[in-house]
């Protein structure tokens, strides 16, 4: 899952940022299916990624936190940049890609097990953020029983 609503824009990770780490996570996994969690004011932006990545992608707009709280739970992998998001999916123990603009995660960094989350930082922008590094996680997807190490990309 990923999210193209954030309230400070340093912090937002771009469409074309998602789109990239989408290609990579589909040339890995091209059954993976990818959900897109936006605001109703924000669902323009949720379309401009459908139309940048696959057909393997559905628009999620929750109503409620309770249903947030579900789809979240219900997620392989969130990739998100820094934001409440980030810290729902550590307190439900979800396998996290939170990645920081401005913020550091030295100090705000979801409470997460590092086997399943990664903090990258930019102190200027989310998007500066190497994507090399995004694409390079120690996340294991047990569902799969298989494993994204540190020396392995997605693709």
């Amino acid at each position: 899952m990923a999210s193209v609503s954030n309230n400070r824009i340093k912090r937002l990770i771009s469409n074309e940022q998602l789109a990239l780490i989408v290609c990579k996570i589909a040339e890995r996994y091209p059954t993976a299916k990818f959900i897109i969690s936006a605001l109703p004011n924000d669902i323009h932006l949720a379309e401009n990624l459908i139309l940048r990545i696959s057909k393997n992608s559905q628009i999620v707009i929750s109503n409620s936190l309770n249903e947030f709280l579900i789809l979240l739970n219900n997620m392989t992998l969130i990739v998100v940049g820094d934001g409440g998001i980030c810290h729902l999916a550590a307190a439900l123990q979800k396998k996290l890609v939170a990645l920081y603009g401005v913020t550091k995660p030295e100090n705000w960094a979801p409470l997460a097990a590092e086997e399943i989350c990664i903090s990258l930082y930019d102190p200027e922008d989310v998007n500066n953020i190497n994507l090399d590094k995004v694409n390079k996680p120690e996340i294991c997807l047990r569902r799969e029983l298989k494993c994204l190490r540190h020396d392995q990309s997605f693709c």
